[in-house]
């Protein structure tokens, strides 16, 4: 006798309670409807509604769903697209500032 067991395809939408998404988990690359949960993995199932489903369907594009697990967090998207070129740009600003000195004297 053999026995298989098979996980069902499935991602998981994570909202707070304006309905911004906080993160996105997934098992499969393939398109599945997504369950959306309120504040955590283990939250109350609500409604896809017009406010979530637009926001995933505009990171989808981004989003590389060959990953397994988390592959979303709107967190880790901030740190590394607003604030990252930020405190790039100070830090050219600050070696020019200090290359300007050095050259005048």
């Amino acid at each position: 006798m053999q026995f298989t067991a098979e996980v069902p395809h499935a991602r998981v939408i994570i909202v707070d309670k304006n309905l911004k998404i906080i993160s996105i988990y997934s098992n499969t690359k393939n398109e599945v409807v997504p369950t959306v949960r309120l504040e955590n993995e283990k939250g109350d199932v609500i409604a896809l509604t017009d406010t979530v489903l637009d926001q995933y369907e505009e990171l989808k594009p981004k989003i590389n769903f060959s990953k397994l697990g988390k592959v979303y967090d709107s967190d880790a998207i901030t740190i590394f697209t607003l604030k990252l070129p930020d405190k790039i740009s100070s830090l050219i600003n600050f070696i020019k500032r200090l290359f300007l000195v050095k050259f005048k004297k």
